[in-house]
């Protein structure tokens, strides 16, 4: 039996064995003879095994039944030989399987109580450490106080076990440096071909690319190239470089690089008819970094394309759909729709029921733009909108969206490709362009998203390879592909520039009219300085006539004070003049 049988015969048992003991069982049948894919997941496995002991150790620490029932059965595991084969005979002597089972069982008892041992010991010291804490306490507190500092060492010693243990666990991670270092010499063919693309002056790269031709082209992924365009080979030099095609259907790029005698990349449909759901990939970076490792989930399959999404509610009218709702940040707000706007046709395709505007935009892509005839209360209006992003626009999907970004950005396209399989490698969109590659250093396809928290796609490799082959033709220059689009575009730039001319005129007139408010503004601002100059003049002038009002009224008093007086004397004189005129009579009269 060759060793790869041997292998598949090991591997078949991952169901019916306990992790460690497939790990010594593997390497015990297979050692000196074992290919470089199984030494790695032997040691992934192995791992994996550990962290199982270790866990059962902290269980039988926690659980004395549980310590009490291994001792049990490591007490049966070590009966006299005659005794075992005894009973053996009597219950599984007709199965062979059976007995390698109860054998693995025995070897997975004495591994859980070794670590259970080992687990004790390295809590001991701190067990003990506290008991002399707790013995110094009594001697210098009273029995409350030393309650509560017992009580909180042991909260303190729990803590350092429970980070101990996380601790031990976490060197065991799928991810770490040693199983960077162990896998390093798997990606650095593939790493010699791989490249980093920067987009204008951009410090930090915008994607991988992967070298496919030594005379200086490479594939990258279209969508993240938004501006000029500069690589960064292997050896660390930087050369500029063109689109020199574009394929939408698979969001792949040709690059055409100022570079020739490149390392390219190697590969071949073998790889990818052997690769198989649960098979070890790893994705290379540059400089022979290793950027990620992960299982293959599921097989190549289309991936569905997302609609686009204009982010309205509508209703049935009788001219065509109503809008009811305009959810805000949509492709609708940002291009002027309204409620209770009426919309009657798209693409000059008539509208009548709001299932018709679903249909006619079915197939729409998010940066598709659509020509929407509008009826706003009596007036007939013609809108270009740029469809956005369901998944991104549309609010009902933002939990969704907050679960896959938890652990770092999603890809903007991330769906719509002819073929695709799926992995579960941790990548960020800027590690998207890349080769994937087997344990074996094999290349398997090119990273094309990161699609969720834990979903990743890769194009295979013979894809990558056709859509190559037809972009070098030269036939799909970006100005080529985006011709529809691009025309699209310039409409709703014409018809925005017309609106922006529009709004020019509007805006200067009301220039000039603020200028000559503004003009009568100050005008009567001087008007109103003026009166309120003369209103502090008369206000002088008031103040100064009350001033001498009062002076006045002074002087009447006085003269009314003098005027009294006279008047008293008057009368004095008068009543005088009467007693006179009276004894002058009386004189008069005796005369007489």
């Amino acid at each position: 039996m060759d060793h790869k049988t041997n292998i598949a015969e090991e591997l078949s048992m991952r169901n019916e064995m306990n992790l460690g003991d497939r790990n010594r069982r593997m390497s015990e049948s297979l050692s000196g003879r074992i290919s470089l894919r199984a030494i790695c997941l032997l040691l992934i496995v192995g791992l994996g095994g550990h962290c199982v002991a270790q866990a059962h150790a902290a269980v039988v620490q926690d659980k004395p039944e549980q310590k009490e029932l291994d001792s049990k059965q490591e007490q049966e595991g070590s009966k006299p030989d005659d005794q075992k084969d005894s009973a053996e005979d009597k219950s599984e002597s007709s199965d062979p399987k059976k007995d390698d089972d109860q054998e693995s069982e025995q070897k997975k008892d004495q591994d859980n109580k070794e670590s259970s041992d080992d687990k004790s010991a390295d809590d001991s010291a701190p067990e003990a450490e506290g008991d002399k804490d707790d013995s110094m306490g009594n001697d210098s507190t009273d029995d409350d106080s030393t309650d509560d500092e017992g009580g909180t060492h042991d909260e303190r010693s729990t803590q350092t076990e429970r980070r101990s243990r996380t601790a031990r666990f976490l060197q065991f991670a799928k991810f770490n440096d040693q199983m960077k270092g162990l896998l390093k010499e798997q990606v650095n063919s593939a790493a010699s071909g791989t490249i980093e693309v920067y987009v204008d002056d951009n410090e930090m790269p915008s994607a991988l690319g992967m070298v496919v031709d030594a005379s200086g082209f490479a594939m990258t992924k279209a969508s993240m190239l938004t501006g000029a365009v500069r690589c960064k080979l292997p050896n660390g030099r930087t050369v500029p470089a063109i689109v020199y095609g574009i394929d939408t259907g698979t969001d792949l790029a040709l690059l055409r690089l100022q570079a020739t005698n490149l390392s390219a990349i190697q590969w071949s449909t073998q790889s990818e008819r052997e690769a198989k759901e649960g098979f070890w990939v790893l994705s290379p970076g540059v400089d022979g970094e290793l950027l990620s490792v992960g299982v293959l989930s599921v097989l190549g399959r289309q991936i569905p394309p997302v609609s686009g999404f204009i982010g309205i509610q509508m209703q049935p009218n009788e001219a065509g759909a109503e809008v009811t709702t305009v959810i805000r940040g949509s492709a609708a707000e940002r291009y002027g729709l309204k409620t209770a706007d009426v919309i009657t046709a798209v693409d000059d395709k008539k509208v009548e029921t709001p299932t018709d505007l679903s249909a006619s935009l079915k197939n729409k892509r998010p940066g598709d733009v659509v020509a929407l005839t509008v009826m706003r209360g009596e007036t007939e209006m013609a809108l270009r909108v740029v469809l956005g992003n369901r998944e991104d626009d549309n609010p009902d999907n933002q939990r969704s969206v907050n679960q896959n970004t938890m652990s770092g950005e999603i890809s903007e396209r991330r769906d719509d490709f002819p073929m695709a399989f799926q992995h579960d490698s941790f990548l960020t969109p800027e590690n998207c362009g890349g080769p994937i590659v087997d344990l074996d250093g094999r290349v398997l396809g090119m990273n094309i998203s990161r699609s969720g928290r834990v979903k990743s796609y890769a194009l295979p490799m013979s894809l990558v390879d056709s859509v190559f082959q037809r972009l070098a033709t030269g036939n799909f220059s970006p100005e080529v592909v985006f011709a529809d689009r691009l025309k699209g575009y310039e409409s709703v730039m014409l018809e925005l520039n017309t609106q922006a001319i529009g709004l020019t005129t509007e805006k200067a007139e009301l220039d000039k009219e603020f200028s000559q408010q503004t003009a009568n503004i100050e005008k009567v601002a001087g008007s109103i300085d003026s009166l309120e100059k003369q209103i502090e003049e008369l206000k002088k002038q008031v103040d100064q006539k009350n001033a001498d009002l009062e002076v006045e009224k002074t002087r009447e008093a006085q003269v009314k004070s003098k005027v009294r007086s006279k008047e008293r004397e008057m009368e004095k004189a008068k009543k005088h003049r009467e007693e006179l005129e009276k004894e002058r009579r009386e004189l008069l009269f005796g005369a007489n």
